[in-house]
């Protein structure tokens, strides 16, 4: 679920987000682990995994806020087509994914998860643009949007 709530902002680079994520979240884990220490001693197992799932969740979402919040770059833009649109509607939810033509430095077409809105504004076929940011951390992120139609001017009567 966690990643469905963070994917309207893609990350190209997940590699540097986690090693970022488990630095952070192991300072959390030992500074309330300290904390705890002090109180008891008396499940200190279960202390351990519920500080890890926090600390964890705590580092994850501040470098992902950090890296693309506080990213004031201008984001390069490219041009990519629908290749492909499918649906999957599961007991948890919907989640709705665009194949889009390779743009930028991707070679292959790629999947990538949108939202309804987008869904439903896009056909197979159509252009959307890609906004690529090189992020504050050095974390790569892209946002995914429809291309917008320029109206054509039309002749004025006479």
């Amino acid at each position: 679920m966690l990643f469905k709530i963070l994917s309207m902002d893609h990350i190209d680079d997940w590699t540097r987000t986690v090693y970022l994520s488990v630095g952070l979240s192991l300072l959390l884990f030992l500074l309330m682990y300290w904390l705890a220490y002090q109180k008891a001693l008396a499940g200190i197992f279960l202390q351990v995994i519920i500080f890890l799932v926090i600390s964890f969740s705590l580092g994850f979402g501040t470098i992902f806020q950090c890296n693309c919040s506080l990213d004031s770059s201008q984001p390069q833009t490219f041009k990519a087509k629908v290749l492909k649109m499918d649906a999957n509607n599961s007991g948890k939810g919907s989640s709705y994914f665009l194949t889009l033509s390779p743009w930028g430095a991707k070679t292959q077409a790629n999947r990538v998860d949108v939202n309804l809105n987008l869904y439903h504004q896009l056909n197979v076929g159509d252009s959307v643009q890609i906004h690529y940011w090189p992020g504050l951390l050095h974390i790569p992120w892209y946002s995914v949007s429809p291309i917008a139609l320029t109206a054509t001017p039309q002749p004025e009567a006479q």
